[in-house]
């Protein structure tokens, strides 16, 4: 028996090696088919820092312009790695082992046995990590509340803010790059007063980039505000600017007005409607000069011409100024001879007659020049007013107009007329 069982195993052993080594290539060649070896790129993975005492006090920072992320390419059968993501990775650096140039290796690691068993980090996007010891420094900012997705007719006015400021402690390069801290609160939906709600507030540089607050020494139970908003309806109101106490220089005049026309006004429905539809701006300029030339002003506070100057109501584009444009151009003039016949006397009692002593007066008129063709001697609205004269006799007076230039034009050049005033004569009839 045992002959045989000799004979079996020792008869064409070279035949049998070859078949053991071609099944076995096959099972490999099965099993690489159903579960291949592949690769897989997995980003994102945050860099931990450890032993930071040693780098970190009240005067000095570790500072350093290298990502605070790490890539790695990781290679194993595609049933190991195929779920895998940075969550199953841990990268750190240890500044135990800080060169004197501030070089610290960049180490990553699986999370636990089975993946460590089964992965090989190929490569990693950074093997070191380069730095500077850095002075630190102090800065206090204001947190601005900025609200999104508001519905469009109401203000969100901010009722209460648990934390107007947060002071700022880290290195000075980094802590100087902030600009501005800023809670954004999203206010879909909604329509009534929202109640107090805790936001997290965000570093921005000067280029309104993002700056992480874990690098700067804020507390994380110091990184929210504690917020609630009042929702207060919205009325836009017409603007009317009156020019009229603006001295002009003698010869010219205003040929335009231009300004802003409307503003958004938020409060409580009752305040609104105190305002109006109509806010009505006196304009005096600044310098309260005669104006010899075209003037803008575009800081016109609008609160001055509110009730109570603005108080319990909110401008919502944020702006408290409007603009106004006092467009001045020169006048020229047109000399006119006026009929007498042709001025209305008004005012003298019925017991009294009027006649003018001359035949013609001369009349000059002050308008833009485009303008002094439509003026002729019979279209002046002139008018002489004998209301005070209760007796016979000559007076002289001054002539005036309907027209509001013509007048205008009079009062700087007065124009002086004679009239005999005598008894009526009675109607014998």
């Amino acid at each position: 028996m045992k002959d045989k069982l000799r004979a079996m195993l020792t008869r064409n052993v070279a035949m049998k090696l070859v078949s053991i080594v071609l099944a076995l290539l096959v099972w490999v060649t099965i099993i690489n088919l159903s579960d291949p070896t592949v690769t897989k790129t997995i980003t994102g993975i945050p860099i931990e820092w450890r032993n930071e005492d040693l780098v970190k006090s009240d005067t000095t920072a570790y500072v350093t312009e290298a990502s605070k992320e790490v890539t790695i390419r990781i290679e194993g059968v595609r049933s190991k790695i195929a779920d895998l993501s940075a969550s199953d990775f841990v990268a750190y650096i240890d500044f135990s082992e800080m060169s004197n140039v501030y070089a610290v290796p960049v180490h990553v690691e699986a999370k636990n046995a089975e993946v460590a068993k089964n992965t090989d980090i190929l490569k990693q996007s950074m093997m070191m990590m380069s730095g500077k010891l850095e002075e630190t420094t102090t800065k206090q900012l204001n947190i601005i509340v900025n609200t999104k997705n508001a519905d469009e007719r109401f203000y969100a006015r901010v009722s209460y803010q648990s934390q107007y400021q947060a002071n700022l402690f880290g290195s000075k390069s980094l802590v100087d790059s902030v600009a501005k801290l800023v809670a954004d609160v999203d206010l879909q939906g909604a329509t009534q007063d929202v109640s107090k709600q805790n936001v997290p507030f965000v570093a921005y540089d000067w280029d309104n980039n993002v700056v992480d607050l874990k690098d700067i020494g804020i507390p994380e139970n110091m990184s929210k505000i504690e917020v609630q908003f009042e929702l207060l309806p919205i009325q836009e109101k017409k603007i009317e600017v009156d020019v009229s106490a603006v001295p002009i220089m003698r010869g010219q005049a205003i040929r335009s007005v231009e300004h802003t026309t409307s503003i958004r006004l938020a409060g409580r429905r009752e305040v609104l409607n105190a305002v109006g539809d109509t806010i009505k701006v006196n304009y005096i300029n600044k310098g309260r000069e005669e104006l010899i030339a075209t003037l803008e002003d575009n800081d016109v506070d609008i609160k001055k011409f509110l009730p109570n100057e603005g108080r319990d109501l909110y401008l919502v584009d944020g702006k408290q100024t409007i603009s106004v444009k006092i467009v001045v151009d020169k006048l020229d003039q047109k000399n006119l001879t006026v009929k007498t016949t042709d001025i209305r006397i008004q005012g003298l009692t019925k017991s009294l007659a009027a006649a003018f002593d001359e035949e013609t007066v001369a009349v000059t008129v002050w308008d833009f020049k485009e303008k002094l063709t439509e003026y002729v001697e019979t279209n002046l609205g002139l008018y002489v007013d004998l209301s005070e004269v209760v007796e016979e006799g000559t007076v002289t007076v001054e002539l005036r107009s309907t027209s509001e230039t013509v007048d205008k034009s009079l009062s700087e050049e007065p124009v002086k007329v004679t009239l005999t005033v005598t008894k009526a004569q009675e109607d014998d009839t």
